[in-house]
């Protein structure tokens, strides 16, 4: 067990109390395994040349390209504890700890992480030791603010939002939640309207509420809130944050696309 996970735990207990050694405990660890990756980054340069391929890498190329740089790699992985404490809160909003909502996570871990099975189940542990926990999600929030730029905090809420979604109800608590911590992050309240829609489309005008406009808004005012969604949301604005914020960037892309697209089928303008 690295040393880092214990270094973490006590800044994380003076930073905030038990809820803080957690958090801490949980950086230290990510901080671990970027420093194994880092690791197997360093093996590759003492591999002798039979081992490299035609092409000059080596059979561990993609273990190097994993690491990357340290610095950005221990920086994704702290934002990642932010998400596992304000998932852990999200979750637990409704008293219950759906399957759907823990297998929605789990997917993340994999295609966005590329955690094994192992690494899943621990981080799984993680956020659930979190839920049990009596602490305030505005505190935590808040914290992540000060450490996330607006799209991160965009993408951020987003993802607890699909997470909400999972089991295919958003009851009263979740939205609560969702919109308290929405609040301390400086979101705007059509913002979480906006994705809201954009993850429940079973009323009729959800594309309007996607683009923040009402039904009865012109072709121009279409377009011109189209492209500054677009902008505004585009993945590169979140590039080197992480593969969490590129994927939750790229899927609130889509969605903006999706509603742009529906809107105009319907008035049948290019």
């Amino acid at each position: 067990m690295g040393k880092s996970k214990w270094i973490g735990g006590v800044l994380g207990a003076i930073w905030g109390g038990p809820i803080g050694a957690l958090v801490g405990f949980g950086v230290g660890w990510f901080v671990d395994k970027a420093v194994d990756r880092q690791d197997d980054e360093d093996d590759i340069s003492r591999l002798p040349p039979r081992t490299r391929h035609a092409n000059g890498s080596s059979p561990y190329a993609g273990a190097a390209r994993a690491a990357g740089d340290a610095s950005q790699q221990v920086g994704a992985d702290e934002f990642t504890i932010c998400v596992c404490v304000l998932i852990a809160g999200v979750m637990k909003s409704d008293g219950v700890l759906h399957p759907e909502e823990i297998s929605l996570v789990s997917q993340r871990l994999k295609a966005n992480y590329h955690f094994d099975d192992a690494g899943v189940k621990r981080m799984l542990g993680f956020i659930q030791e979190l839920a049990q926990g009596n602490w305030s999600v505005e505190e935590f929030a808040l914290r992540a603010r000060r450490h996330l730029r607006m799209p991160a905090r965009r993408n951020l809420l987003y993802f607890l939002l699909e997470i909400a979604y999972a089991n295919g109800q958003y009851v009263f608590a979740e939205q609560q939640v969702i919109r308290t911590i929405a609040a301390c992050l400086g979101l705007r309240a059509a913002e979480v309207a906006a994705m809201e829609a954009s993850l429940n489309r079973a009323d009729s005008g959800w594309a309007y509420q996607v683009l923040e406009l009402s039904a009865d808004a012109s072709d121009a005012e279409v377009k011109k809130a189209y492209r500054r969604l677009a902008m505004m949301h585009h993945p590169d604005k979140v590039a080197g944050q992480g593969e969490v914020a590129e994927a939750a960037a790229t899927r609130k892309f889509q969605a903006i696309n999706a509603a742009y697209e529906k809107i105009k089928q319907e008035r049948n303008f290019n």
